[in-house]
């Protein structure tokens, strides 16, 4: 079990231990959840009683150590860290330090509220850096650790939730994470799992509440389990995850969920339960995207080893029903983590496509084609567009297909959404549109004042619902601000090939309108 969860990263750093005192005075530069990564800055930031923080920084330790077991240590290496909150000091439980990285638990007994964090690296303590210890804030471990994409869960077998291991509705299945809240005892030794039924909680599967039978404290210190039942009538290999403690959502992930069988299917996006058990036994494989939109098109080609196909960020979520939430940081890009080693390849020096309008050519730069659409490229009625990349390139071969942009839906209440109270959650409506195509709601906001955060959500629905509203559990992630929020229409994903040449072992294709209007999210 243990060893299970290592070679997840669930708590490991691995580094080689190093004698020595640091001449220089440690910095610290960011306070995290250890698995949601949950920036400060956003709304539901904060560092629970009793989790597992992943301090960053420079000169943080004069070497690394590797996973502690128990029982842990407050001090490695002459490293120790203290938290100072309304004036009671704190020194957090240490798992591993680097120069640059410490994984510690915060002690549950540490008080509620703003305090300060402080790294003694030998002789030299760093600036205080500011905390904010709250009960409850739950991350959940994804597969990749960046706390985004497929949840790390496990059956009652304790095999991982793959595409081809999915959930079946009325499976018992286990989230990983830390943050759920307090506990009594030594947090230095192996913990004795307790159901922390005094602290209130909610799991969202596919936007359903789904039944919790427990949650608390694993075997291992900061460690929390949530055993659930996966809800009745979703499907899908992206169907959304989040948990709810106190006031606050933690980060979105997903779960694959088949009606029937163990491999899970999302035909909207091109994975079939065929494909995706064809894939899943290579050791790795070619593959192609290519995204056609009413403002931009773009193309990509990778080799990919086929570590976890569950966990590659190739193919796009989330499953119909379902929400997914990425933060943004500084930069305004979303972190994300591919554990399946990937190799940009060459399909030739251009992508062409021609339409009703005119042709547009999509230039290979570094293994990666974009171009810009002119307004009126796309006929408001939609259109069939023909593309290919002539004679291919040294890694993939020839192809030729034809995507049909069908009319779009009409966005039926768009002029009345003008506010969006976060907390109450906002619904679209729509009308009309392609019976073989789906729905994609969008929006992001950013903070406005240091840091400099944000976050992006992106939600499916069937075009036959004709509604969707996105719940307050990804709205209230967005900092409140001025922004947009968009209404598309996505045809089902087209599969292609290569027809000569180097070949692909799949391609998808995918084409969409969007549309957007402004809107204040308070």
């Amino acid at each position: 079990m243990l060893h299970c969860l290592k070679s997840m990263g669930l708590l490991i750093v691995p580094g080689t231990v190093f004698a020595g005192l640091s001449l220089a005075q440690p910095t610290v530069t960011a306070l995290e959840n250890y698995y949601s990564h949950m920036l400060p800055g956003l709304p539901n930031y904060g560092i629970a009683q009793g989790s597992i923080v992943n301090i960053t920084g420079t000169d943080l330790a004069s070497g690394a150590t590797p996973l502690q077991s128990v029982p842990l240590q407050s001090t490695l290496n002459g490293v120790s860290v203290k938290v100072t909150v309304g004036g009671t000091v704190v020194p957090l439980i240490l798992y591993s330090i680097a120069p640059t990285q410490i994984t510690a638990i915060l002690p549950s007994r540490t008080p509620v509220g703003t305090g300060q964090l402080t790294v003694t690296n030998g002789t030299q303590t760093s600036s205080s850096f500011p905390i904010q210890v709250v009960q409850s804030a739950f991350g959940i471990l994804s597969l990749n650790g960046g706390g985004n994409g497929a949840a790390a869960l496990f059956d009652t077998s304790y095999h991982f939730l793959t595409f081809t291991n999915a959930a079946n509705a009325g499976d018992y299945v286990t989230l990983w994470g830390t943050g759920l809240g307090p506990v009594q005892g030594d947090e230095t030794v192996a913990q004795t799992p307790l159901n922390l039924i005094a602290l209130p909680i909610e799991v969202d599967i596919g936007g359903v509440p789904a039944t919790v039978a427990y949650h608390g404290r694993s075997a291992y210190p900061g460690v929390d389990q949530i055993n659930v039942v996966v809800p009745a009538g979703l499907q899908g290999c992206f169907v959304s995850v989040v948990v709810k403690t106190g006031n606050l959502y933690s980060n979105f992930a997903s779960i694959p969920v088949a009606l029937s069988g163990r491999t899970c299917s999302d035909a909207n996006v091109g994975l079939s339960t065929s494909l995706i058990e064809t894939l899943s036994s290579l050791p790795s494989f070619s593959a192609g995207t290519l995204n056609f939109l009413t403002t931009g098109a773009g193309s990509q080609f990778r080799r990919i080893t086929n570590t976890n196909l569950s966990a590659t960020t190739l193919f796009s979520g989330p499953s119909l029903g379902s929400c997914a939430v990425d933060n943004l940081n500084n930069q305004g890009t979303v972190q994300s983590t591919d554990l399946n080693a990937a190799t940009a390849i060459d399909a030739g020096p251009s992508i062409g496509i021609t339409g009703p309008s005119g042709s547009i050519s999509l230039n290979n730069n570094n293994n990666f084609y974009f171009s810009q659409i002119s307004p009126g490229f796309v006929p408001a009625a939609g259109g069939t567009f023909h593309i290919n990349n002539g004679q291919g390139g040294p890694d993939v071969g020839a192809f030729a297909l034809t995507l049909t942009l069908p009319p779009p839906l009409t966005w039926t209440n768009q002029a009345s959404i003008t506010t969006v109270n976060r907390a109450q959650g906002v619904t679209v409506t729509w009308s009309g549109g392609d019976s073989n195509s789906y729905v994609r709601i969008s929006g992001s906001t950013s903070s406005t004042t240091a840091p400099m955060v944000g976050a992006v959500f992106n939600c499916t629905a069937p075009i036959a619902a004709k509604t969707f509203t996105v719940p307050a559990s990804v709205l209230l992630q967005l900092p409140p601000g001025s922004s947009t929020l968009g209404l598309g229409n996505a045809p089902n994903t087209l599969v292609f090939q290569v027809t000569s040449g180097p070949k692909l072992d799949f391609g998808l294709a995918s084409t969409s309108w969007r549309f957007s209007t402004n809107v204040v999210y308070q």
